[in-house]
């Protein structure tokens, strides 16, 4: 009987010992899949962080265009009322100086007129006293 507990006890040995390394190759296999999970949580951190940080990069270049837009369009508004208020004091000075002028025909005309009713009258009375 001695012999049939020493086998079961060797038999058992055997056993417990196939389950001790099943142990350690489950126990290495939970060890490498958490640190392969760890690697992949920083690897998609880092990636977050690179996409987050890039689009602030891009927002901040987007803002800065944008704001050099809004300065050019600002001085290029500033010109063209500039031009315009040059072209327009221009074309009033041209008005005016075009207002004298027929002004000042208007007023050779007239006594150009008043000369020649001046003339026929005196022809009139001339040839009435004749």
């Amino acid at each position: 009987m001695k012999v049939k507990y020493i086998i079961a006890s060797l038999l058992a040995a055997t056993i417990l010992s196939g389950c001790e390394k099943t142990k350690e190759v489950s126990s290495s296999a939970v060890d490498a899949t958490k640190e392969a999970a760890g690697k992949a949580a920083d690897a998609t951190r880092d990636a977050a962080h690179a996409v987050v940080e890039g689009t602030k990069d891009a927002a901040a270049g987007a803002a800065e265009m944008a704001g050099d837009a809004v300065d050019a369009t600002k001085e290029a508004a500033g010109n063209a009322a500039d031009a315009t208020r040059e072209a327009a004091g221009k074309a009033v000075d041209a008005t005016k100086d075009a207002g004298h002028a027929v002004a000042e025909g208007a007023r050779n005309a007239v006594d150009a007129t008043k000369a020649a009713a001046g003339n026929a009258a005196d022809a009139v009375k001339d040839t009435v006293d004749k």
